[in-house]
Order: C-alpha cells, then structure tokens, then sequence
C-alpha cells in the first residue's frame, strides 16, 4: 500500500470516528440526559466501519485511475509506434532518400519527447568514419562539434554506445562534455548482426540525462532506422546488381527478350527496340495477342511467334525459328530466333528468354554466293585481270558493249578501252586509290571498237587471297549514255518550265540573288516585272487548255523579244511571268523610268493579237514593278513586293503598270498585324455578342439577333466588316464561329425562366463553319449541353453559302429541321437568287437586305425588288424580316406590302445583354 492510499485511510477513519463520536454524544444529550460510556460504542463502530469503505472505495478509485492512464500512455504511445512504422513503411514504398527518413523519424521523436535531442551518425562506406545524417533539436554548438570529432574521437563515441556507459566516463570525447552537460546525453549502437551502422545520439535538453523511458523511445527509432536502413542499401545493392546486369544485356548486340510463365513480355535490351521498333510502344506486361490488337501492320508476325512459344513450351528444350520483321524503313529483316523455356522446379512454366539475331546480311551473303555464277553474265560489261592487269576473263555483256569478240579481249592490257580523255594522272590516281583501298567508281570515257566515245560509270574492285595479297580485280562497266541523256533533261527541267523553255522559280530565284550581289558590287539599280495575263481563266474555260498554252508559249516568246540579252524571263506557274533587269542605273530615278519603259514595251507588245487555233485572241497584262538596290531586301520580299504592285495593277482596271508603293506593304502588314490580334482576342475575352431586337408589325418582340462584336485595348471598337472577312481568310472563322454559337447558348441557357426564354434568337453561320463534316453533331451537342430546346435558335444562311454545295446544304438543313431547329436566309437578293433551289430549301424566313431598305422611296428598283421578294416569300410560306429599318416611312411601306418582322436603328441599336434586357422591360 502506498503513502498516499494509507494517507486516504486514515482521513476517511478519522472523519468518520469524530462524526461517531459526535452522533453519539448528541444521541445520550437528547434522548437520555445523562452519559454513558456505552452508548458510545455502536454508532463509533457503525461510522469507523463507513469511513474504512470509503477509504477503500477510494483507494480503489485511484488505483483504477492510475491503470487508467497507464493504458492510455501505452495504448497512445502503441499508436505512436504503429504511425511511426507505418511513416517508414510508406516512404520506403516511395523510395525516399534515406537522410528523409531518417529526419522524419528524429522529428516525429523530438515532437513526441519536447525535452529530447537527437543525432543520427552512420559510417562512411569507403573510410568508414562517421558522418551526421540527421539532426533534430540538437544544439549547434554540439553539432558543430561532432562534425570535428577526429577518427579517435569517433572509436570512442562507437564504443561508449556498445558499452552504454556514461559520456563523462569515457576518455577522449572531453571535446563534447562542454556542450552536453555531463550525463545529459546517451548513445544507443545502430548495428544488424554484429555490422554496425552507427549510431543515435539522444541528450536530455536540461541536462537531467535520459530516463529510461527516452531510452525506449531510442529504441524503437534505433530499430525504425536500421529497418531503413538495411531496406536502403538492399536497394543500392539490387539497383547496383540491376545496373551490371542491364550493362550486360545492353553490351550484347543482339536482341533479348524475358517472358514470363504466362507469355507476357518483361524485360528487352536496346538492341531489341531497336530491332522492332518499340521504342514509342508500350509492351511491358504485355502479351503477343495483345500487342497484336495494337499492331495490326505486325498482327501476323505477334500470331506466328504466340505459336512457336507453344512450340517450345511442349518440347521443354531450346528451338531455332527464322521470323521475318520490317525494320523503320519498311525493309523486311530475317532473325534467327532462339527460344529457352525455364520451369519451376514442380514444372510450372516459369520465363522464356528469346534471343535473336539478325541473319539478313548472312543471308544476303548466302543468297549472293549463290548467284554469283550467273552475276557474271549479267547486263552490265564485266571482265576479270589479274595483278598484272592482264585481261583472263570477259562477258558477253562488255563484249556487246564495246564491239570485240572475246578473243579479242581475253590475254589484252586492261587499257584496252581507254579513249584518250584521260591523262595518265587521271590513271595513277585511280590505281593509287584501288592499292590503298582496294576499290575505286567513277565516270570515265571509253572507246567502243568502232571509234566511238561513250560514257560508262566504272567499278573496280581488287581480290585479295587468304594471305591478304591482292590477286584478281574485277570491273564493271555500265554504260551511262542513257543515263547522262536523263540527266541533263532532268536539269532542264529542275531549272526550266517544261511547257516554255523558260526559268522556273528554282532558277530565277538563282539569278535574283546574283543580281542582287552584283548590284552590290556595281551600285547599279535593278528591277522585278511581276506578269500576270489578265482573264486567262476564260480562255482556258471557252477554248480549252492547248489554246492556254498556245497563248502562254506565244507570251513567253514576246517577252524574250523585249529585254535585253542579260535579262532574264522566267515562268512561275500558271500565267504568272517574271522579268528580271539587270544594271538599269546608278540613279534611282533614272533606273525607275529605263524599268517603266521596258514595261511599257512589254505591255503595248503582248496587247498585239496573237492567233490560237485559227482564232484571233486578245490579251492583255497586268504588270508590277519592284526596284532594287544591293542586297537590302531578300528575293522572296522583293517577288513579293512586285507581287502586291501587281495586284494593284489589276485593282486599277489591268491591262496597266504599277510600281511597288510601300503604302501596299503597310496595308499587308496592317492586315497581318490585325490577323495576329484576332488571334489573341479569342483568347483575352475580346471578343462578345451583341444583340438586336426583332419587332413584328403589331410592335412586339418578335426575336432577336446575336451579333458579334470585338473591342480591342488600343484600336478600340474593331467594325465586323473589317475583321470577319480576315476570319474567313485565315480560317479563324471555325474557331470564332463555334465560340458564338457556344456564347448564344449560354445566353438563352440565362434566359430559361425569364420573360425572355420564349424569345428565340438568330445566330450567323459561316460559311466554313457550315461546311465542317460535324457541324449538324456541334449543334445538337451544344443544345443538350445548354439543355436548349432547339426552336430557340435560328441559323442564318447566306446566298453564297447555300449555293456552294446544295445538296450538301439541303442534308444538313434537313437534319437540324428535323431536330427542330429554324433557318433564316440572310442578304436575300444580293447574291445569285434562284428559285430552283429557294423551293428545296427548309427555310423559315428571308431577310430583305438593308442596301435595299436603305432606299426605299428614293429608288423605285429598290422599291420593286422589296415587293417582289415579300411577295415570293408569302407565295412560298415564309417569313420575311427586314433589315436596316431607320425610319418610319420604310417601315410603313414594308408593312402595306406584307412584310412579317422588322430590325434596324429604329427599334434599337444592337446592345449587350443587360442593356438590351433593360430595353425590352423599359418598352
């Protein structure tokens, strides 16, 4: 029993011997008067009794309490160790560096025991000293100073935590007793087996020296540690074995493959990714019949070798197999296939090691042996000398070649068909190469027995002996007439358009650089005509392309007459031709108007009328003109440049001169430069919808339309009609188009439940847009995105759209009828209307276009068209909304004709979505 429960005894005895003797002397006063002593004795009995229970009682209390607490410490302290292993047990699993580990575990100590420090040292592998591979709540100074401890210092530190004794005790590590307060700190030996590892080191913080408790603690980090430890270097050691093995596997040039039981491919060295081309294929785990799925090109090859596995699995011994694979380039490779099964020892199929080489060559080698009888009489001549260079052998081949019977080539000089071309330089030099390399392939002139010189592509290659002594040569000789004849047209035509005879791109842009270096050189000015044949596409059309290339023979001729003999014409294609003039003039001006002369002579010359087919044809040019000077500007920019004032020739009517303005290059660099922001407004959010109310003729909502709008930081309120075409340009337009559709949806998704979501809405299509393969799928996918009824929306369709492919049209107009969308047809009358197709469309209404609107009362044609275009509307059922309605008095005349909606400045400007929702409320 301890003080304090016999303390609790003693107090709960005495507390209730007075309360006894107290009740009893009460009891005699009340009830008898008088005292007697034995009176005393069962109620002090009764009490001292009650006062024993409660004491036991709480003695009991206090020892069921301490158990308490003691099974909460070590039931925390269990999970404690359960979380600390589990820590390990995780980072080990995610191969954290070692120091890792072995921090967290002193910082998930230090954070259990505050009043603790701790240090980690490990032994160096290579000098084994000890190095500090974790610290935690450790004062500096200390580790300062276990950083300096020397080699003996070190024996004595490993030796003191074998032997566990008191720091102060042991000799040599006086250098720590300053910072470590005596026995405030202990050392517990981290070693497997007898192989120490190092150590920890635990100091008490307030030098008290650590409780055996703080000792368990170590403990359990000590064995944490060395479990990390050993798992470590188990991975450097398998890393380090895995590493000489994969060396061993990659250091052999063949292909090897590891399979397991189940045929699933495991392990393959370089050689074999190469082999088979799996570097971008994920085959790890992966058996033939699966890759085969992936690989439908190797589908057979993956069946073939699935069989030969079998194969070997039955037969339980190594087999040979040939299989042939496509190499990168598509060249069939033939392997020899060696394929070893392993078993387990009850003979379950355990790995497969396939190794396999690559025989092509031998093969080859095999099949050239074997051909080698008849190689000789091939079709190239071939004749055999030996070292002397006395002719032995000649086949029938060269004889054909060169006019000789074989009697009369066999026992001569190999000289015998040299034609003189060739200096004996040329000669010793041959011989020179074939001794040091034993072959030599060139071109040389031969003399035929009739005289004659001809071309042949010469191969001579020396024999060696098996003692390396060179004792046969063999030459080929194929005659290159042909091939040279080939040669020379393929030039011509890799240089000149094969249709006039004139320099083509390739070639001109030649000669523009050496004019250019030569302007350079000379300071003289230069000048690019860019051609063009204005309406050659109609000749084409009417009389048919020999006439088109009559006339572009006839062109290239006359503009070979009008320049100089160092100018240069050539032909880019088409009907586009390019004069090159050289060396117009050291002054600018000067040279500007000798290259406006030539072009005025070019211009009156192809103006003359040239006779096609027995019918006269007139033709006229446009004509562009570039200056240049020295090498400031690049070829391309300058065909560019003449390009554009080509261009602007045409722009002024053609049949005319432009000289290059740098005004044309702004505009084309202005244009590029809004392409690029176009681009970016996307992306920025520049780029919103505007909407603009429909009213019908009884003043209400009759829908709206969804215009888009791009307001950019600097250019401000960009006009529609200035980036829209660039969008349909530069195919901007898809991606541009589909965010308005995409927007539109969203908006008539934030209309559902308002007053507006009976409201439908019109949204312009593109014609690009239009034409996508999925376009009908893009619009459904996007209404059951949105949760749209389809009859919200109405696609607007332009003339020119409609007309570019209508059965095209008509399809898809018809699905998304069918799904319940509405079509309008936008512009109406100002493209090529026609009633043929009007009548096939699904169409709900037209749109009158507003330059017809505009004019109403003004221009009676206007007023015509506008009648008769309602008019055919109601005859065919439609609706029709006009547009651009700006007053009253075109709104009353579109009325009295039967015009069904109106939209324009008179009911409301386009607006954003709030401001054109506060409108409609407003009235």
């Amino acid at each position: 029993m301890s003080r304090k429960e016999l303390g609790s005894y003693i107090k709960y005895v005495a507390i209730a011997l007075t309360v006894g003797l107290v009740a009893a002397t009460l009891q005699q006063r009340l009830f008898f008067g008088a005292t007697d002593p034995r009176f005393y004795l069962v109620p002090v009995t009764v009490f001292v009794l009650f006062g024993l229970l409660l004491a036991w009682i709480s003695v009991l209390r206090q020892r069921l309490g301490r158990e308490y607490e003691q099974q909460r410490e070590i039931i925390a302290e269990h999970r404690w160790i359960m979380s600390l292993q589990q820590g390990v047990v995780e980072q080990l699993n995610q191969h954290q560096p070692l120091p890792t580990i072995l921090s967290t575990l002193l910082r998930r100590l230090v954070e259990r025991r505050p009043d603790l420090s701790a240090a980690i040292l490990l032994l160096d592998g290579e000098d084994q000293g000890l190095q500090i591979a974790a610290v935690q709540g450790m004062d500096a100074r200390l580790q300062q100073s276990l950083q300096a401890l020397g080699r003996p210092e070190q024996q004595a530190l490993l030796a003191y935590a074998e032997r566990s004794e008191n720091l102060h005790d042991i000799p040599g590590l006086q250098g720590l007793l300053e910072h470590t307060r005596g026995g405030a700190c202990r050392c517990l030996p981290i070693e497997q087996a007898q192989h120490k590892h190092g150590l920890l080191l635990l100091c008490h913080q307030h030098g008290t020296g650590v409780s055996r408790d703080g000792l368990s603690y170590g403990d359990t980090i000590v064995q944490l540690a060395m479990l990390a430890i050993a798992q470590h270097r188990h991975e450097e050691a398998l890393h380090s074995l895995n590493g000489n093995l994969s060396a061993l596997v990659e250091s052999i040039p063949d292909a090897i493959f590891f399979k397991d039981g189940a045929g699933r491919w495991l392990v393959t060295n370089q050689a074999a990714k190469r082999f088979f081309q799996l570097q971008d294929f994920s085959w790890q785990g992966r058996s033939d019949q699966e890759m085969a799925e992936d690989r439908p090109t190797y589908r057979q090859v993956y069946e073939r070798c699935f069989g030969q596995d079998q194969q070997v699995w039955e037969q339980g011994e190594l087999m040979v197999f040939e299989e042939q694979f496509p190499n990168e380039q598509g060249e069939m490779l033939t392997f020899e296939m060696r394929k070893m099964p392993v078993f387990e020892e009850d003979g379950r199929r355990k790995a497969m090691v396939v190794i396999s080489r690559d025989i092509t060559r031998r093969m080859a080698h095999e099949h050239e042996l074997r051909i080698a009888a008849i190689t000789f009489e091939s079709q190239e001549g071939m004749m055999i000398a030996d070292a002397n260079g006395q002719i032995l052998r000649a086949n029938r081949a060269l004889c054909e070649q060169t006019g000789y019977r074989p009697e009369e080539i066999v026992g001569q000089r190999v000289g015998l068909f040299r034609s003189g071309r060739h200096d004996a330089a040329f000669y010793q030099d041959m011989w020179t190469i074939i001794e040091a390399d034993g072959f030599w392939q060139g071109e040389v002139w031969n003399r035929r027995k009739s005289g004659e010189i001809y071309p042949v592509w010469l191969t001579i290659t020396a024999v060696e002996d098996r003692q390396g002594q060179r004792s046969h040569f063999v030459a080929t000789y194929s005659d290159v007439t042909e091939r040279k004849e080939a040669e020379r047209q393929i030039r011509h035509l890799a240089f000149y358009d094969a249709l006039t005879s004139l320099p083509n791109r390739r070639l001109l842009l030649d000669r523009l650089h050496q004019a250019m270096v030569t302007s350079q050189r000379n300071a003289m000015h230069g000048a690019l005509l860019f051609i063009d044949l204005d309406n050659f596409k109609t000749l084409n059309d009417t009389q048919g392309h020999l006439a088109g290339d009559q006339l572009l023979i006839e062109v290239a001729q006359r503009l070979r007459e009008c320049v100089r003999e160092y100018d240069s014409v050539a032909r880019l294609g088409g009907d586009e031709f390019v004069v090159l003039l050289e060396q117009l003039h050291l002054q600018s001006a000067m040279a500007a108007r000798k290259a406006e002369q030539i072009s005025e002579k070019i211009l009156k010359r192809l103006n003359q009328p040239y006779h096609l087919r027995e019918r006269e044809h007139h033709s006229s040019p446009s004509i562009g003109v570039s200056l240049f000077h020295g090498q400031q500007e690049s070829s391309e920019e300058l065909l560019k440049r003449a390009d554009m004032a080509m261009y602007q020739a045409k722009a002024a009517g053609r049949n005319t001169i432009r000289f290059f303005d740098p005004s044309m290059q702004a505009s084309v660099e202005a244009k590029a430069s809004m392409e690029v922001d176009l681009r970016q407004a996307l992306e920025v959010g520049q780029l919103s919808l505007h909407y603009q109310a429909q009213i019908n003729d009884e003043g209400s909502i009759h829908g709206a339309e969804a215009l888009l709008r791009w307001k950019h930081p600097q250019r401000g309120m960009v006009s529609p009609t200035e980036f829209i075409p660039l969008a349909e340009e530069s195919a901007l337009i898809l991606s541009i188009g589909q965010w308005a559709l995409r927007a539109a949806c969203q908006q008539l998704q934030q209309w559902t439940g308002s007053e507006l979501e009976q409201m439908p809405l019109a949204i312009n299509i593109s014609a690009r847009q239009f034409r996508q393969p999925d376009f009908v799928d893009q619009v459904r996918q996007m209404l059951a995105e949105h949760q749209l009824a389809p009859q919200r929306i109405k696609l607007e369709l332009t003339e020119s759209m409609v007309l570019d492919d209508i059965n095209d049209t008509i399809e898809k107009m018809r699905q998304l009828r069918e799904h319940g969308c509405r079509f309008s047809l936008d512009d109406f009358g100002t493209g090529y209307s026609s009633l043929a197709y009007l009548r096939r469309l699904p169409l709900d209404e037209l749109k009158i276009d507003q330059s017809f609107v505009q004019d109403i009362g003004i221009d009676s044609n206007d007023d015509a068209i506008v009648r008769a275009i309602i008019a055919l509307a109601t005859s065919l059922g439609l609706n029709t909304v006009a547009e651009g309605v700006e007053s009253e008095q075109q709104r009353d005349f579109l009325r009295s004709h039967g015009c069904t909606a109106y939209q324009g400045y008179l009911f409301g400007r386009p607006l954003e979505q709030l401001a054109f929702r506060q409108g409609l409320q407003s009235g």
